[in-house]
């Protein structure tokens, strides 16, 4: 094989591989010397590095269009993840208001009941049905809110 067969072509000429007297790449001697396919190999192996020469200057990159498309579906899932974050938040502040409006207002008709102001008067039987009511719609609506807001995977 000539020198001619053994030139190879590069981004910036050709190159001619010539035996190494330290016995190859990096294996510590032993004589030897890297064939042109081997070179084509190493060469091929190495990552494509793009390089800008000021940041003012740069040139975008292209990508593959898969990798844009994978980037989009990304950003898209991403936006609606965050606006599925904010329904939840404003669903539970909604229902945490709610639910302290109502706690409110059965303490105030405890207050009225015990201390009878304002010539107010529930039944007993009333009362207690009424505050017992309460306290089980407060304990199922926060059940089935953090069951269904937070669901379990």
């Amino acid at each position: 094989m000539d020198d001619e067969d053994k030139k190879i072509q590069t981004g910036s000429g050709e190159i001619t591989p010539r035996p190494m007297s330290s016995g190859g790449i990096g294996n510590g001697g032993g004589g030897g010397s890297i064939t042109s396919d081997e070179l084509k190999k190493i060469l091929q192996a190495q990552p494509t590095v793009r390089y800008s020469r000021l940041p003012s200057q740069s040139v975008p990159v292209s990508r593959p269009v898969a990798d844009t498309i994978e980037q989009e579906k990304k950003r898209i899932e991403n936006e609606g993840l965050r606006q599925n974050i904010n329904l939840k938040r404003k669903t539970l502040w909604i229902l945490f208001w709610f639910l302290a409006a109502e706690t409110a207002l059965i303490f105030l008709l405890a207050f009225f009941q015990g201390f009878t102001a304002w010539h107010f008067h529930l039944e007993e039987w009333s009362f207690k049905l009424l505050v017992t009511a309460t306290i089980s719609q407060i304990t199922v609506m926060l059940f089935v809110a953090v069951k269904h807001l937070f669901p379990s995977h």
